[in-house]
């Protein structure tokens, strides 16, 4: 995840940017597939009355540390994208957790999501969309194509 740092525009950072985070005000924030955490770190440092569960896979958060001054508002939890979701927030954010699935994985990830929703509570997705194959020149869609996926 930290290589799209390299990317403009998909790096930890642009995130800040992506979304009135601060109208979201006094909020529970599950970032599902949420890697080792360094966005809802950045967003806490950011957003004061925030909170944040990153959820991922026990080999990913294995081993992360929070600061002294975040703890209590960035935690994580071992959670697969595929598992019904079992936390209720206000927010379930995805950032670049849908883009190495097909449509229909995709939409499996998404449907996890419903046990545990309530009315209200937001779904955020920041992420890559694909265009069709062959709607740009070669050059530009191997570089997307590199760029989303893994070699």
């Amino acid at each position: 995840m930290k290589s799209l740092d390299l990317v403009p525009g998909c790096g930890d950072k642009a995130v800040l940017k992506a979304y009135d985070w601060a109208s979201l005000g006094n909020s529970y924030i599950v970032h599902v597939g949420g890697s080792r955490g360094s966005v809802a770190m950045d967003l806490a440092n950011n957003f004061e009355r925030t909170r944040f569960l990153v959820q991922d896979g026990a080999r990913m958060i294995s081993g992360v540390e929070v600061t002294e001054e975040l703890k209590g508002r960035v935690e994580f939890m071992e959670h697969e994208l595929f598992a019904p979701q079992t936390v209720q927030a206000d927010v379930y954010f995805f950032r670049m957790a849908l883009r190495n699935w097909n449509d229909k994985m995709a939409v499996n990830i998404l449907k996890a999501q419903i046990p545990a929703l309530r009315p209200g509570a937001k779904l955020l997705i920041q992420d890559a969309c694909m265009r069709e194959p062959n709607a740009a020149p070669i050059w530009e869609e191997r570089i997307s194509r590199y760029v989303i996926s893994p070699p």
